[in-house]
């Protein structure tokens, strides 16, 4: 295991847990206070400005963003009740998009709670840099009392460890998917002790062919870096990154839209010097006959190594993805269509051309199916919130204690 201050890397679970001291209050100036630095860090480090969501996260950590998510814990105490914090939280961080551990300890942090937090060993350079900043911060003199109260941990999947931290966690928050949820499932947390999981999820994209055939060169290329944004940040991998989209219009709308846009996208994903290992490009064409032999295929279009697009019926994004700029696409006539698409695994739908109103009128379509959890702008996909598939992560992070004077 490894642990970034004050104890030394090595240490067996019980001993990990007897060094962990007391968290900071809700909002504490100290825990504010480190979220300033880490932004001021992340946003001056050379090496960090190399990868745009460091760069976005030290954005999202910013006070004036600390200070909103103030304001919003303060509207979940009303007359006769108080938040305080559940205690001990462990956290359980996936691989594939590195900065989601620093989200959801800084949240859990701001919340009141100490926390135990689990990097994956497959991480890579990011999670590197990111615990570089952060034991640096936290060996400040300013920051004991939140260094006290926090642990980074890498351990390979030992039973053994996660069942002794689990025991001691009156808060577990498992990111890595169904097989990981599965695998903490059996492990009971302290007396009084929460979940809050987060199963594998997919993603699609609507664009109204109209609204976008109306936009000028300008526009169009401005929204096709958005959608490589959304899509590419973490090779497809993230669970809301785009893997659909469903044009919404005729099909000689959709037909003149989609060959301008995948044209546009492919000459982003060259100018941005994407690149697609050779064992992702088999693994796209494996991907796509299986589409097919799922019926309903009418077209298959490579536009480049790092994108391949299948034409397919109106229904779900495929359940898993292989990367490196596969694509569905589809056709629905009107907005009402676009429920068909959804299921119970949808997390996110952008959007681009829906009038105003719309998005709101779809919620309800959306949750008919049981999914769609977030709809949002072309280009906002990765954006991190608070309110996260379904959860006020502040609230859910928290606890609840009636108040009652006489």
């Amino acid at each position: 295991m490894m642990r970034l201050a004050p104890s030394p890397a090595g240490i067996t679970p019980a001993e990990l847990l007897a060094g962990m001291g007391p968290s900071p209050s809700p909002f504490d100036a100290e825990t504010e206070a480190f979220g300033r630095r880490l932004s001021e860090a992340l946003l001056a480090d050379a090496e960090a400005r190399a990868f745009p969501d460091l760069a976005a996260l030290g954005f999202w950590l910013r006070p004036a963003a600390t200070q909103a998510l103030r304001r919003h814990f303060a509207t979940l105490e009303s007359d006769g009740i108080r938040r305080v914090p559940r205690g001990l939280a462990l956290h359980i961080a996936p691989a594939n998009v590195e900065t989601l551990f620093v989200y959801s300890w800084w949240l859990s942090a701001l919340a009141g709670n100490a926390n135990l937090v689990r990097v994956s060993g497959r991480a890579g350079a990011r999670t590197a840099l990111l615990l570089r900043l952060i034991g640096q911060i936290l060996a400040e003199p300013a920051f004991v009392r939140l260094s006290q109260a926090t642990a980074f941990l890498a351990f390979d999947h030992d039973p053994a460890i996660a069942a002794a931290l689990s025991a001691a966690a009156r808060l577990r928050v498992v990111w890595g998917g169904d097989a990981t949820i599965a695998a903490f499932a059996g492990l009971p947390l302290a007396a009084g002790g929460v979940d809050i999981t987060f199963p594998d999820r997919r993603s699609a994209c609507t664009i109204a062919a109209p609204a976008y055939l109306a936009l000028d060169g300008g526009g169009r290329a401005e929204l096709v870096r958005r959608f490589f944004n959304d899509a590419y940040g973490f090779d497809q991998k993230a669970c809301s990154s785009p893997l659909l989209l469903a044009w919404i219009g005729t099909a000689e709308e959709a037909e003149a839209a989609g060959t301008d846009f995948w044209a546009r996208l492919a000459g982003e994903v060259e100018n941005r010097s994407y690149a697609v290992a050779a064992a992702t490009t088999l693994a796209q064409l494996t991907e796509a006959a299986r589409l097919a032999l799922d019926g309903g295929i009418g077209q298959v279009r490579r536009f480049g190594p790092g994108l391949l697009v299948v034409r397919g019926p109106a229904r779900p994004p495929r359940p898993e993805t292989c990367g490196g700029g596969l694509f569905e696409e589809c056709i629905v006539a009107t907005l009402a269509g676009i429920a068909g698409l959804m299921d119970a695994k949808l997390q996110t739908l952008t959007h681009f051309g829906l009038e105003a109103g719309e998005p709101a009128r779809l919620a309800p379509l959306l949750a008919a199916n049981g999914g769609g959890d977030r709809l949002v702008p072309v280009g906002t996909a990765l954006d991190f919130s608070h309110v996260w598939d379904g959860h006020d992560l502040l609230a859910a992070m928290s606890r609840a204690i009636a108040v009652k004077e006489r």
